[in-house]
């Protein structure tokens, strides 16, 4: 048996390394179950009937959409090997400018007020992904350290408007109002899941169309493969750089939009999650594979919805969705020895 170096691997396999990696950090959940005393059976019965089951899968759904946008607002410029570490603060701020329209708009009616808050959600992250990607285009500046910069400046910013600034609830609690009832995404009829859940397919189903099939998503992909190929085929390395940011941004500005108006409906510094960090990397493990990273998002944020209740169900301490997903995160690293290297056995 050899192991030799690939030169290219096929989207079908990198799907197939991301489900073998997900069924052997599933079933090694089977240890911590044995540790706690927690019967196998029920412990994996929970975890999926919680996570996955068509009782439960609303909440699923609902957190799946910007873990999702998030991998994806990494996964764009990664494509050309840029690294926007920024899908933090972009997610606050975003998520923050939608609250902030609804203290001017709210009388508006939810055909109106919330479409305009989706795109000042978009414009707001937009913006704050341009300047880190003009200073690298210009400058050339790391754009990981502007980026993770531009994550702790923008919590200040949050900080400012929500904790005795313009934005903070009368009753002085440190964060904004809630949104108003008709800021919050509707329902699909009869159940608990958003209709915003068709946003992500629709835009995987662009993205994938933008990348295999028009001479930008090439481009952009070359720069990723060889910047001097690039450069010599005459690709605007600027262009690039700006275009995939700003593509990131958007979909970062609207992962805090989804956040706000399917769970929680207003904006404290605490309680933002750090889903930025954990989607980057989704788009690693999948290869940059949009397939993939959607099946990662969903995956491993159905497990996370699971845990949660096992910890209420049965006496299994906290930590235990972080120690999964760290599973996870190990097994899945382990395994992309097979992405970067195919087995030859010799016969």
């Amino acid at each position: 048996m050899k192991l030799r170096k690939r030169v290219s691997i096929s989207d079908k396999k990198v799907l197939l390394i991301a489900l073998v990696a997900l069924g052997i950090s599933i079933s090694l959940f089977s240890i911590l179950f044995v540790y706690a005393d927690v019967d196998i059976l029920e412990g994996y019965s929970i975890l999926f009937e919680r996570g996955f089951g068509t009782k439960y899968i609303w909440r699923t759904f609902r957190r799946f959409i910007p873990l999702f946008l998030l991998g994806l607002a990494f996964l764009v410029p990664a494509k050309a090997k840029l690294w926007n570490v920024g899908g933090y603060g972009q997610f606050a701020l975003g998520a923050t400018g939608a609250v902030a329209i609804t203290y001017f708009l709210g009388d508006l009616s939810s055909g109106a007020l919330i479409p305009i808050m989706a795109i000042v959600s978009m414009v707001i992250g937009v913006a704050w992904a341009f300047i880190p990607a003009y200073i690298n285009a210009k400058w050339d500046v790391n754009e990981i350290v502007t980026t993770i910069m531009f994550n702790y400046i923008a919590i200040q910013i949050v900080k400012y408007l929500t904790i005795g600034g313009p934005l903070q609830e009368p009753g002085g609690a440190p964060r904004t109002e809630h949104i108003p009832s008709q800021a919050y995404i509707p329902k699909i009829a009869g159940t608990n899941v958003p209709w915003t859940i068709i946003i992500p397919f629709i835009i995987a189903v662009l993205l994938i169309f933008f990348f295999k099939k028009t001479s930008l998503g090439f481009e952009i992909e070359a720069v990723g493969a060889s910047f001097p190929s690039a450069e010599y085929m005459g690709v605007n390395y600027t262009k690039v750089v700006v275009l995939t940011f700003v593509v990131g941004g958007a979909l970062a500005g609207l992962a805090g939009f989804s956040w706000l108006t399917t769970t929680v409906g207003y904006v404290e510094v605490d309680i933002i999650p750090t889903w930025g960090y954990m989607a980057i990397a989704f788009g690693l493990f999948a290869a940059l594979n949009i397939a993939a990273t959607l099946l990662y998002s969903f995956v491993i944020t159905g497990i996370l919805v699971g845990a949660d209740l096992i910890m209420r169900l049965t006496p299994m301490r906290s930590g235990v969705p972080l120690t999964m997903i760290g599973i996870i995160f190990i097994v899945t690293t382990a395994l992309q020895v097979f992405r970067i290297y195919e087995v030859k056995i010799r016969g």
